[in-house]
C-alpha cells in the first residue's frame, strides 16, 4: 500500500510540473489535483458508450477549469459550475459553460431529453444529502431515454484521509472543507435507485478502492 502511494505522489509531482500551471481543475491549491483529475476522466471516459459522442453531454460540476470536458471527445458540451468565472462559448470545441449554483437556483438550466450523458465527477459528496432526489430528478429530466449518468465520488471510509492529505496540501483544502457528506457504495447505490432504474445501475472503484464509480440508465419510455 505504501509503495503504491509513493508511485501516486511521484506521478502527481510529475504531472504537476508538466501540467500548464494557468489550468486548474479544482479551486485551491493540491499537489495531486491535476493527476486525481485526470483519474476520474479517464474512468468516466471508460463508460461513456462510444455511440453518445455524436451528441451531448452535460458536466455537472465542472470546475474552475472545465478539464475534463476538454478530454473528451462530444459534438457539444456543457459544463455547469458555480465556479465558472463567467459563462462563455467555444465555438471551435463546441463548449458551453455556464455559471450555474444549485443553491441559488434548484432547476438546471438545460432542455429536456436533450443529453445523451450526464456526468458528476467528484462533486456528489459537495451536494446537501436533503437536494440529491431533486438533483437525480433534474438529471433523469434533461437526460434522453436511454441515456446514461455516470458519478465518481470517494469512498465513506477516506473521509478522514483525504481531510489529513488537504492539512498536508496534496490536495485542495478548498475542495475537501466543502463535502457536505461521505457515501458508501451500498448508500450511494440506493439514493440513485429512488430515480433511476435499479436494474441499470452498474458500479466500481478506481484508486486502491479510494474511489467509486457509479452508472445508470434513463428509462426508454420514461414519463415526468
Amino acid at each position: 500500500m505504501l509503495s503504491a502511494w509513493v508511485l501516486v505522489v511521484l506521478q502527481a509531482v510529475f504531472s504537476r510540473f508538466c501540467f500548464n500551471k494557468l489550468r486548474k481543475p479544482t479551486r485551491g491549491f493540491g499537489l495531486l489535483e491535476g493527476f486525481l483529475a485526470n483519474q476520474r476522466s479517464l474512468v468516466a471516459n471508460s463508460l461513456i458508450d462510444p455511440n453518445s459522442r455524436d451528441g451531448l453531454i452535460v458536466d455537472f460540476g465542472c470546475g474552475f477549469e472545465p478539464f475534463f470536458l476538454e478530454q473528451s471527445t462530444f459534438v457539444k458540451k456543457i459544463g455547469l459550475d458555480k465556479a465558472v468565472r463567467r459563462s462563455s462559448h467555444n465555438s471551435s470545441d463546441q463548449l458551453l459553460l455556464i455559471r450555474w449554483d444549485l443553491a441559488c437556483s434548484p432547476y438546471v438550466p438545460i432542455k429536456t431529453n436533450s443529453a445523451n450523458i450526464v456526468t458528476m465527477l467528484a462533486v456528489f459528496e459537495h451536494i446537501e444529502p436533503l437536494m440529491l432526489s431533486h438533483v437525480l430528478k433534474e438529471i433523469n429530466r434533461i437526460l434522453v431515454p436511454g441515456g446514461h449518468f455516470i458519478i465518481t465520488t470517494p469512498a465513506w471510509w477516506t473521509d478522514k484521509i483525504l481531510k489529513l492529505m488537504a492539512a498536508t496540501r496534496l490536495v485542495s483544502r478548498a475542495e475537501i472543507e466543502e463535502h457536505k457528506d461521505a457515501y458508501s457504495m451500498d448508500r450511494l447505490t440506493k439514493i440513485v435507485a429512488q430515480v433511476f432504474d435499479p436494474e441499470t445501475i452498474e458500479v466500481g472503484y478506481f484508486e486502491l478502492y479510494m474511489n467509486m464509480w457509479l452508472r445508470c440508465k434513463k428509462q426508454l419510455h420514461y414519463q415526468e
